[in-house]
């Protein structure tokens, strides 16, 4: 949500849009270096260069969110998979460890 102090500096559309930028994506992004006023001169004062420079952060942002998804998600599965095949060599459970064998 928008926070009402602020709501009067921020542009028109940032306020007309409050269900885009409630986005936990949005406002992350929003919040990170000063995206904030390039939005606010990319819509207030139609500045291209900010608008250009605005999409060129979003596109990096947005890349290095997936990354990190797609890491996790790999990471996951490793774990998943280990503990499988640790499960079918040991014949236990997961959470145990195999015993030595003598």
């Amino acid at each position: 949500m928008v926070n009402k102090k602020q709501g009067n500096n921020l542009p028109s559309s940032y306020r007309e849009n409050d269900d885009f930028f409630s986005d936990p994506l949005i406002q992350s992004f929003m919040n990170e270096g000063n995206n904030k006023e390039l939005f606010r001169e990319a819509t207030n004062e139609n500045n291209l260069e900010a608008s250009n420079c605005l999409d060129q952060r979003f596109r990096e942002f947005y890349l290095r969110v997936r990354l990190i998804h797609y890491v996790d998600k790999l990471a996951r599965l490793y774990v998943k998979s280990y503990g499988e095949k640790k499960e079918a060599l040991c014949g236990t459970n997961v959470r145990h460890i195999c015993p030595k064998r003598k």
